[in-house]
């Protein structure tokens, strides 16, 4: 993530540093400049490299769907993740997928579309989407998606989310896209999910 790649960039510029001083030592004053550039050049070149062995995002995606959404309100969906260790940041998305503000206080999770982050990881680590509508029989239908770069973290806190979800939406379902598992119901993950998330080992 960005932390590591700063780390990891800092500890190269610096060690090249060192070696352009060992180089320099007794010569004139305008000879110093050498390791100055020499570490602040490795800096940039190793972040560049860094960034580029990272792992790529994985897209996990859940398509949910239940009899009707009832009156439940975003709030109450960040508070139960909230009740798990996760500190989530919510904001609203737009048509076109573009984060706006977050929800009013009173916002309904009916026709939610929602992006959620933990407020300490790093922004690299990916994020969750929730989109929530109601469709001509007055069904809830949606998706709840995981922008992952591998460690899992946010695939776990969808999979939380979709347990969560299931407590405020009576008879909830959701099955993973591209996946062998039949649709089940979303109260089944209780007994799967650990009681404090694994993934919070990573912040």
């Amino acid at each position: 993530m960005a932390a590591q790649r700063n780390v990891f960039a800092l500890a190269t510029a610096g060690t090249a540093f060192a070696l352009g001083l060992l180089l320099v030592i007794g010569r004139p004053i305008p000879f110093y400049v050498l390791p100055v550039v020499l570490g602040v050049a490795t800096y940039l070149l190793s972040k560049r490299l860094r960034k580029g062995t990272e792992a790529a995002i994985t897209r996990h995606d859940y398509a949910i769907a239940a009899p009707r959404i009832g009156p439940g309100r975003v709030r109450e969906l960040a508070a139960k993740l909230g009740e798990h260790g996760y500190e989530p940041m919510v904001v609203t998305l737009d048509a076109l997928g573009q984060p706006g503000p977050p929800p009013a206080e009173e916002a309904p999770l009916a026709g939610a579309q929602l992006k959620l982050v933990d407020r300490r990881a790093d922004a690299d680590l990916g994020l969750v989407t929730v989109r929530l509508r109601n469709d001509d029989s007055g069904a809830l239908v949606g998706f709840v998606e995981a922008d992952d770069t591998g460690p899992g973290f946010y695939d776990e806190m969808a999979q939380f989310l979709i347990l969560a979800l299931g407590q405020l939406v009576t008879d909830l379902t959701f099955v993973k896209m591209g996946g062998k598992d039949d649709r089940r119901a979303a109260g089944s993950l209780k007994g799967e999910l650990p009681a404090r998330p694994y993934g919070l080992g990573l912040l």
